[in-house]
């Protein structure tokens, strides 16, 4: 059976990566349409975001997870949807920070695990610092 070397593998990842943004955009347009997002010049449900702008807010998410290891679809998509529920800055409530680089813990099931392990009072505190200038959008949003 043939080999694909990790080099050609790397060739695809960008197209992965893409269709995988695509993918999860769509999931939270349909999934959390209602959700309101404030953003340093406006704020609107995720429904009305122009699509330039979701993906862009989609990507800057999948590019933060991953400075925490996460790097599964299931952990990426997790740490993006909570950035649109709580806070686009959740991770730095310091007891979802403590939690995400828990090193004892695998980097997918830290973030997976984070509804269950933060209580609810530093997620209010997480969801009362939401800092609309932390969503990186593009132009258009």
């Amino acid at each position: 059976m043939p080999q694909v070397r990790n080099e050609q593998m790397q060739v695809f990842q960008p197209e992965a990566d893409t269709v995988f943004e695509r993918r999860l955009a769509s999931e939270i347009r349909a999934r959390q349409a209602e959700t309101v997002v404030r953003l340093p010049t406006a704020t609107m449900p995720v429904r009305e975001l122009p699509e330039v702008s979701l993906r862009a807010m989609v990507r800057d998410g999948i590019e933060r997870a991953r400075e925490y290891g996460i790097t599964s679809e299931a952990g990426l998509a997790c740490f993006v949807v909570l950035m649109f529920v709580v806070a686009p800055n959740f991770d730095e409530q310091p007891a979802v920070k403590r939690r995400l680089t828990d090193e004892k813990v695998q980097a997918d099931a830290r973030v997976q695990g984070l509804p269950k392990t933060v209580a609810e009072p530093d997620w209010e505190a997480a969801r009362s610092s939401y800092e609309p200038s932390a969503w990186k959008v593009s132009q258009g949003g």
